[in-house]
């Protein structure tokens, strides 16, 4: 009798699968949740649009508030570009022309004369520094004005360490030409490029911090 029931209890067991069973097999991938909700989701992000070149970056106003620059590519290589507050963006022009590396950061100077940035070659991280004139006259073999090295001195690296307001034709920057492993503190003319020394490193000074007159405040140290 106990038989009988077991045997009768297992028939309605499997009868009752047997639906379940048959829908398992009939079911596509869409009946799947997992690949449901998958494909509902938005289309995937392309790689480029996190780690790609902007098309723009970098975009400054002038001191004066007269302009605008930017960094975008001109010949397939980044530059910085330039254009009127009330302009589009269509009308902006390059004022740089490097064939070989993007121009990185760059600084207005306080009178919104120039454009001062640093620029090495091949990548030998010899940085000069390097100023152009937003509304100098335009060479056509490159189509952007003429750069001029302010530091033009074989082997060195030139660092940018205070645009100051209280004197706009003069820059503070760092040169490492007495001592390789180490940058003396100049005073820079744009307008000539002539250079006075204000400090010459004798301490193992690593960087230099201005205030706004572009006197130095403060000084970091390497210790061995």
């Amino acid at each position: 009798m106990q038989f009988a029931q077991y045997v009768q209890s297992a028939l309605l067991a499997a009868f009752a699968l047997a639906p379940l069973v048959a829908a398992a097999e009939d079911a596509t991938p869409q009946d799947d949740p997992v690949e449901s909700r998958l494909a509902n989701l938005p289309p995937l992000i392309e790689r480029e649009v996190f780690f790609g070149d902007p098309e723009i970056s970098g975009t400054q106003i002038s001191p004066d508030g007269k302009w605008i620059t930017f960094r975008k590519p001109y010949n397939d290589v980044v530059n910085i570009w330039v254009k009127a507050v009330n302009a589009p963006f269509d009308a902006a022009r390059p004022i740089t022309a490097d064939t070989e590396r993007p121009v990185g950061g760059y600084f207005w100077s306080e009178d919104s004369r120039y454009v001062l940035y640093v620029q090495d070659k091949g990548g030998d991280e010899n940085y000069h520094v390097y100023v152009v004139d937003p509304a100098g006259e335009v060479n056509e073999a490159t189509g952007a004005p003429d750069a001029r090295d302010l530091t033009p001195i074989e082997g060195v690296r030139a660092l940018i360490y205070a645009v100051p307001e209280a004197t706009p034709n003069r820059i503070l920057v760092g040169i490492n030409d007495r001592d390789p492993a180490l940058h003396d503190v100049y005073s820079l003319d744009l307008d000539t490029g002539e250079r006075e020394l204000l400090i010459e490193n004798l301490s193992n000074i690593a960087g230099w911090v201005t205030d706004l007159s572009g006197d130095v405040r403060l000084a970091g140290r390497q210790r061995p």
